[in-house]
């Protein structure tokens, strides 16, 4: 996946922020605040075009994104274990339970290997859980490049 394109030079910004979260800042040091700031964006940047690329490379398409997405709303992965396999259990009780997957328009076969794929790859459960939190983020750059995956994948199969 190309990086997005960044704007040339933008001029600074001031943000809005609940309590909560400049608590939080003040505790990681006033001075240092906008370094940590700054390299959280760029890092969650970083992570979630890695991670679409990763589903770009797994064939994944935009309706199959999208479902991943819709069933993994509200998902909580607890550090430390295996997202293949919650992840994995998640996408199968989704289309299990609420046929997630084929009111998005995913071709069920396509899905169940899809599902076993995660199990095996823990990686892809990862990039799947990265993707979707930017998505329920309301991240417009990554929801844009979501919808040009297939354009994408087009473009790699001639």
């Amino acid at each position: 996946m190309t990086d997005e394109t960044r704007p040339a030079k933008p001029r600074p910004k001031n943000l809005s922020l609940s309590a909560e979260v400049l608590g939080l800042l003040e505790q990681v040091g006033e001075r240092k605040a906008t370094e940590y700031v700054e390299r959280l964006v760029r890092d969650r940047w970083q992570e979630w075009q890695d991670a679409l690329g990763l589903l770009i490379g797994e064939d994944m398409t935009t309706n199959e994104i999208i479902a991943c997405c819709d069933i993994l709303n509200g998902h909580y992965h607890v550090a430390g274990t295996d997202p293949g396999q919650s992840v994995s259990l998640s996408l199968h009780d989704g289309q299990a339970l609420d046929r997630t997957a084929q009111k998005h328009g995913c071709d069920l076969e396509r899905w169940r290997l899809l599902v076993l794929r995660v199990r095996e790859f823990r990686g892809l459960g990862e990039a799947i859980l990265t993707v979707s939190r930017e998505f329920w983020s309301d991240n417009e750059a990554c929801n844009a490049a979501i919808r040009r995956v297939d354009r994408a994948r087009a473009g790699s199969n001639p």
